[in-house]
């Protein structure tokens, strides 16, 4: 079971109204501002054909394009001299699970440099849920959850255990679970970190994906990912 679905997109522009910096004409401010408008761009999830009719999913819906321009304009208001863009990417859509990416990039006038934030999140389309980590993991999981993760960290962005001390000043060579939930692929289940999580500012963003394989012994049998995983045949006795 998947969606039918499309991603929409609602963009504006504002003007900008900094403070004057110390000792600017204004001539001087009138260009800095002309060349510094607000900008704003959003994307939604909107369900398409049968799907918008299944009251379960009602809550996945976007909003309709009025209400959606209106978050628009209010998020412009409350955010003065920002350009913002704020994405969303299906990263599984079928047995019965949708598993999205939320990630946002804004950037302040007179920043430094842009600020990053994603967000994932796992659906289970009989009920509109969106999972969690206990109600997928077994109980007492966390340490070997933590340690898959810290072994993916090294091979994949070559952050090592010993790394972790360092980096965000963490006290531990395993890495914490991350403070969001989980995502998903086709290929396994995706844990991401934002921006100073574990990392510093000059890593940006991590995500790692664990294969199934590697989970399986740490999966709930009764949980909607593993059942999602015996209709694919990857289910094994544990």
């Amino acid at each position: 079971m998947a969606v039918r679905y499309e991603v929409v997109s609602e963009a504006g522009e504002a003007p900008c109204h900094p403070e004057r910096e110390e000792g600017e004409t204004k001539a001087d401010y009138r260009t800095r501002i002309a060349n510094a408008p607000s900008e704003w761009s959003m994307e939604f999830l909107h369900l398409l054909g049968p799907d918008t009719l299944r009251p379960v999913l009602r809550k996945l819906q976007c909003p309709v394009p009025a209400k959606r321009r209106q978050l628009l304009r209010k998020a412009m208001q409350e955010a003065d001299c920002e350009e913002q863009a704020e994405h969303i990417q299906v990263n599984y859509n079928d047995y019965g699970l949708l598993a999205t990416t939320a990630s946002g990039e804004s950037f302040t006038l007179g920043a430094a440099h842009p600020a990053h934030g994603v967000g994932q999140q796992v659906v289970d389309l009989r009920t509109s849920h969106v999972l969690t980590r206990d109600e997928v993991f077994r109980p007492d999981t966390e340490l070997a959850l933590s340690q898959l993760i810290t072994r993916h960290l090294a091979t994949d962005y070559d952050i090592k255990a010993s790394d972790l001390l360092t980096l965000s000043k963490l006290d531990s060579t395993l890495a914490p679970l991350p403070h969001q939930e989980f995502g998903m692929t086709v290929d396994g289940l995706a844990f991401q970190y934002n921006e100073y999580e574990i990392t510093p500012y000059v890593v940006g963003p991590a995500s790692v994906i664990i294969p199934y394989a590697e989970l399986l012994p740490l999966l709930r049998p009764t949980s909607p990912v593993a059942r999602m995983l015996r209709e694919r045949g990857l289910w094994r006795r544990q």
